[in-house]
């Protein structure tokens, strides 16, 4: 079946209410572009899933959906769309602190420093909370590494 055809399905069951039956179908539609069979993946699929589940009271299945869409919409550069999915996730689970890093480092690709600064010290203050410095250190050499380049983002980090 087709990725068209799949979506038109899902959204039937969506009108119906039947929303177990619409998630079960769009996930096909994603693994239909995930395994390759479909060369124009719908990256909004993640999103609608994710917004299907917390229909369904699935908090942690809606969270994660929401963070391989926001992955995958970092890894195409459509960073508007990642930063949005990862307010998402927060306002669903305050508690994902690994999303802030994640918002740290869109930020600074985005060269929105400060921005790019709040999310970095609201994850290293986290993981100091839960006793995860270590951790927290490691994840910060792993993003001076990758924005070395960027002098803004050297200074900050200082």
């Amino acid at each position: 079946m087709n990725l068209e055809k799949l979506k038109d399905t899902a959204r039937k069951y969506e009108q119906k209410e039947d929303w177990r039956r619409a998630i079960d179908v769009y996930l096909k539609a994603i693994h239909e572009f995930e395994s390759g069979k479909d060369q124009h993946p719908d990256l909004s699929l993640y999103n609608r899933v994710g917004d299907l589940y917390m229909k369904v009271n699935d908090t942690a299945a809606a969270v994660r959906s929401y963070e391989r869409a926001a992955d995958l919409y970092t890894e195409q550069g459509f960073l508007n769309n990642a930063i949005a999915l990862c307010g998402k996730i927060l306002r669903v689970n305050p508690s994902r602190t690994q999303i802030y890093f994640k918002l740290a480092q869109i930020h600074a690709r985005k060269n929105m420093v400060v921005d790019a600064k709040r999310h970095l010290i609201e994850y290293l203050d986290r993981m100091n909370r839960s006793g995860q410095l270590d951790d927290a250190f490691q994840a910060v050499k792993v993003f001076a590494a990758q924005f070395s380049s960027n002098q803004e983002i050297r200074l900050m980090l200082i």
